[in-house]
């Protein structure tokens, strides 16, 4: 009886050591935008395992400006005016900046939830963002999150930011993910008519993947062990 229990401890313990290896749920990457130019779209902190850059701008400019105490936010000002609350239009002005992540090779990412802070930077209207991804894709029908500060929208005008969340686990594509993940913010308003973000921070683990010479080592060793165990039965 204890060399059987010994075997199945041993099995247990092989595979758990060659089983992909994860992290527990953590902060992927933040960007706390307290720095001041030219690094206000800097990363802030990013995990062991993650590569992530720094704001890419297309269409917008960037500052920052104090939203409470010493606590800063991004300014992004959409350089196409648009004057009406029409996602399909924004998509086409193409008025965004964006972030971008990607696992070190050998290595998975398991998102988990993509948070943010955001808020008109005035009270004049219409203005308003949307976020998506370049694994659900940049068209309308998959946008991520969006609000607006006109009829129907709450986004608050600064100094009153407003937490977003998006819970990406349930949605599809963004499990074992091993290729760099784009996340676009796209803003709408006059030119200088601004949209504030801040404490954008995307949360998840890192997994190890296992090379395949140790697939083909578990699958021996699991059947050498099945042999084993076998002749004990019949001994």
């Amino acid at each position: 009886m204890k060399s059987k229990l010994n075997l199945g401890a041993a099995c247990a313990l092989l595979v758990l050591a060659l089983a992909s290896v994860a992290t527990a749920q953590t902060t992927l990457v933040t960007y706390n935008t307290d720095l001041a130019a030219p690094n206000i779209g800097a990363v802030s902190s990013s995990a062991t395992f993650v590569n992530a850059s720094s704001f890419t701008l297309n269409n917008v400019t960037l500052g920052r400006v104090v939203v409470a105490g010493s606590d800063h936010a991004a300014v992004i000002n959409p350089t196409v005016a648009q004057t009406t609350v029409n996602l399909a239009t924004t998509l086409s002005n193409a008025t965004y900046f964006s972030i971008t992540l990607q696992p070190t090779s050998g290595y998975a990412l398991n998102l988990a939830s993509l948070s943010f802070e955001a808020n008109a930077g005035g009270t004049s209207s219409p203005r308003g963002f949307a976020v998506f991804s370049s694994i659900g894709g940049f068209s309308a029908g998959s946008v991520l999150s969006q609000d607006n500060n006109g009829t129907g929208g709450t986004l608050t005008a600064r100094p009153t930011q407003t937490t977003y969340s998006v819970a990406l686990s349930s949605l599809a594509g963004y499990q074992n993910v091993t290729d760099s993940i784009e996340f676009r913010f796209y803003v709408q308003g006059a030119t200088a008519q601004s949209i504030d973000f801040d404490n954008i921070t995307i949360n998840g683990s890192v997994s190890a993947i296992p090379e395949p010479s140790s697939y083909a080592l578990l699958a021996g060793s699991t059947f050498l062990m099945v042999a084993l165990w076998s002749r004990r039965r019949r001994a």
